[in-house]
């Protein structure tokens, strides 16, 4: 059935286009519909570092209506590297290899443009998606998880003296140094929220530890999100100050500053994080996961 299928750059598309096979793909994304209009994809597509030129679409032949698309990103910083930001098939061609050609051709791009190093994040139990990936070769590298903090689930400290509040581009700078691992899951690095609405975020510091929240005062949102946290090395650039429990106490002090509030964490944060600083700090580890995969390409 797949030959029935053009694989093209997502350049012969418009935005509107892309968006709408990206709409429809993901019309019951585990019980959530994911909905971008042409404006917003626009946005979030360049904070992203995602190339529409490099990304592909699948559409049927002889037609110019998109079935299927593969969005790839690429960072100056990580040469050699790329990550599928997001891949979909519309609910009438699913089930006919269209992801499969997808991927493939994700993959032959990579080893023709020189890519050594392909990422890409699946949800833990999109048991499909996740064997499409390990029949192309991708192996699981790093579990990730969301953490939830119900408001009152433990007794607050007092608020650090010495905590001061700092922009919120201040933060997302030192998360961009000092998070570009690729190991890392690159949407930490690329922190969409703080890139285009600093306005709505808040940034705080303790010690050498640095972290960015969601707006606390802001009353439609039921939970305070944390946003990303970085612990800046010590003055010689080594790694000293990691892991001495100082991105801990930041948190503690800041969700002290906002008693009586839920918190959340997304599940792009390393599940070893959670593990060893939001359990410390009376979160729970939320149901659906992810998985951070690799591709070394040969």
């Amino acid at each position: 059935m797949t030959d029935t299928v053009d694989i093209r750059p997502g350049s012969d598309f418009s935005i509107a286009q892309i968006a709408t096979c990206f709409n429809d793909a993901f019309a019951d994304y585990f019980g959530h519909p994911i909905v971008w209009t042409p404006s917003g994809l626009a946005e979030y597509l360049p904070h992203h570092c995602i190339s529409q030129t490099r990304s592909l679409v699948a559409c049927p032949r002889g037609s110019d209506t998109p079935v299927g698309f593969a969005l790839m990103a690429y960072r100056d910083d990580l040469p050699g590297h790329a990550r599928l930001a997001g891949m979909g098939v519309v609910p009438s061609w699913a089930g006919r290899g269209v992801g499969s050609r997808l991927l493939a051709a994700v993959v032959d791009a990579a080893r023709a443009d020189g890519t050594t190093t392909l990422w890409l994040e699946v949800i833990t139990q999109n048991a499909p998606a996740a064997k499409l990936y390990a029949r192309h070769g991708f192996t699981v590298v790093r579990a990730l998880a969301g953490w939830t903090r119900e408001a009152g689930a433990a007794a607050e400290d007092e608020p650090a003296a010495a905590l001061e509040e700092r922009a919120p581009d201040e933060v997302l700078r030192l998360l961009r140094r000092h998070g570009a691992a690729a190991d890392l899951p690159w949407q930490l690095w690329h922190q969409f929220a703080l890139a285009t609405r600093p306005q709505s975020c808040r940034g705080f510091r303790l010690g050498r530890a640095w972290c960015a929240v969601s707006d606390p005062d802001d009353e439609s949102k039921d939970a305070i999100s944390l946003l990303g946290a970085v612990v800046e090395p010590d003055e010689e650039g080594k790694e000293a100050a990691r892991g001495t429990g100082q991105a801990t106490a930041l948190l503690r002090a800041v969700m002290a500053r906002y008693p009586g509030r839920k918190w959340k964490a997304p599940a792009t944060f390393p599940l070893e994080y959670g593990e060893t600083i939001a359990r410390r700090l009376g979160f729970e580890k939320e149901t659906i996961c992810m998985d951070l995969m690799k591709l070394n390409v040969e």
